[in-house]
């Protein structure tokens, strides 16, 4: 006879799945794809290249499944937006708090599919573009209002939070780590341990960890659909809003707007708040501006922060020049020029790294205004002019704004492009040498490819700073 196989409770079933997300295996796959590659250190200042993973995934393990696991206080990282307004507070945790966050992360978006945000924006403007176009010469025309939600993050309360999260999870081990790790308090890296208490917050979901976007769309899960239902077309991009309805519809849509977000305690932004006309006012969206006559633009101040981290660029290796020259003796000056060409290309046409596409126009590919991408085009031709590393000569390699974009339509329709840089497809040595020429490396030292794809992934984040908060 065979042996009876013992009968698993729903609960032992779904414990162990929840289990599952934090074995071995599963912890040194999110470690070597998602956390090496970053350079930051948090409270306990241990970056990424000096983790134990080994000795720490049994750690981990181990609490996880008694359930005592406890997260160390995030770091703070203030990011400024702006003159005149506080700067955003990001939580950087550990490198080991990093890693439970991602597999939670996991956990939450299988937990809660619908949840997920798979699309990115100019994916959002592409479909909201179909739509205006479906509406746009409506008499009377259809109302619009953009809007966004104040201080969402720090205002979700985060008992209303976890009263959804419950719905479709019943463990106490996970609703315990998914609680500590959004009361878990961020802190100046100058605060002593004794302080850290006080940092502590009553509501609000911390911004930058790997489960804060899942998180946030968990809490709006009922919201969304309320407001979809009474709409004609709806979208929510985190905290940015825009709702489209018929005329006779609009002020009982924005009453039923207004109503639903107060029941989540949260407040819409006044300030930001847009109402119009489709087809008779224009309007911006996650950093596109929408024009009256369906053509799509690019916000202004998208525009002017492409334009000054260019000018910022060739100021900086203007200054930097001779500085560069005598710590590289042995690199010939012409070599600096190139460089600078390479860089300013990076910012022009963006690159593809890590199986994903980095950079400005990669961001506004649903734009439709090339005379924009013209006049960028000449200001990038007269700030070469005025380059004392370039001579004050326009250098034939700069490339064109007009030209990447028709390139990057190409790669969307599936086809190949050399013009474009595409970091995945260079052998280990043209990085290394990439590297060497702009003295990321130590001369004498010998390099893993591990770290030189950590350096190039570094630089790839930094190509997202000119699209950064485009809310």
């Amino acid at each position: 006879m065979k042996k009876q196989q013992p009968i698993i409770s729903k609960k032992e079933l779904a414990t162990k799945t929840f289990l599952s997300y934090f074995t071995n295996r599963k912890l040194q796959k999110i470690f070597k794809s998602r956390v090496l590659y970053k350079d930051n250190a948090g409270v306990d200042g241990v970056h990424a290249h000096d983790f134990d993973p080994k000795e720490s995934f049994k750690i981990i393990r181990y609490k996880i499944s008694a359930g005592t696991y406890h997260f160390a206080p995030y770091a703070e990282i203030q990011l400024p937006k702006g003159r005149g307004k506080p700067p955003r507070i990001l939580a950087l945790p550990t490198v080991r708090d990093q890693i439970v966050l991602s597999a939670l992360k996991d956990y939450l978006h299988d937990a809660f599919p619908d949840s997920v945000n798979h699309k990115l924006p100019n994916s959002h403007i592409y479909e909201l573009n179909k739509e205006i176009l479906k509406v746009r010469l409506q008499k009377p025309p259809y109302a619009f209002m953009h809007t966004d939600i104040s201080g969402f993050y720090d205002n979700i309360d985060r008992e209303k939070l976890m009263n959804v999260v419950r719905t479709k999870i019943d463990i106490p081990e996970a609703l315990k780590l998914i609680y500590q790790a959004i009361a878990n308090p961020i802190v100046p890296r100058s605060s002593k341990r004794s302080q850290r208490l006080h940092y502590c917050t009553p509501k609000g979901v911390p911004q930058g960890l790997a489960i804060s976007n899942i998180l946030a769309n968990i809490y709006m899960l009922k919201f969304d659909p309320v407001i979809k239902k009474v709409s004609k077309y709806y979208i929510r991009y985190v905290d940015d809003i825009l709702v489209i309805c018929s005329p006779q519809k609009n002020h009982k849509v924005q009453e039923k707007l207004y109503f639903e977000i107060s029941k989540l305690g949260l407040k819409l932004n006044e300030e930001k708040t847009k109402k119009g006309e489709i087809g008779n006012d224009p309007f911006d969206f996650l950093g596109y501006k929408l024009k009256a006559d369906g053509h799509i633009s690019v916000r202004d101040a998208s525009v002017h922060r492409k334009i000054t981290s260019l000018i910022a660029k060739m100021s900086y290796a203007d200054h930097k020049k001779e500085e560069f020259v005598k710590l590289h003796d042995n690199v010939d000056k012409k070599v600096y020029k190139k460089i600078l060409v390479e860089d300013i290309n990076e910012q022009i046409t963006g690159v593809i790294g890590n199986n994903k596409r980095y950079g400005w126009l990669f961001y506004f590919s649903q734009m439709t205004d090339l005379t924009l991408l013209y006049r960028l085009d000449r200001i990038t031709k007269k700030l070469c002019k005025r380059c004392l590393t370039f001579s004050e000569k326009m250098p034939n390699e700069i490339k064109s704004f007009v030209k990447a974009f028709r390139e990057i339509h190409k790669l969307e329709s599936g086809k190949d492009s050399l013009y474009i840089p595409n970091y995945d497809e260079w052998k280990i040595r043209k990085k290394i040498k990439f590297l060497r020429e702009r003295g990321l490396l130590i001369e004498g030292k010998s390099y893993t490819e591990e770290e030189i794809n950590k350096k190039m992934y570094k630089r790839l984040r930094q190509l997202e700073s000119d699209v950064r908060d485009m809310s």
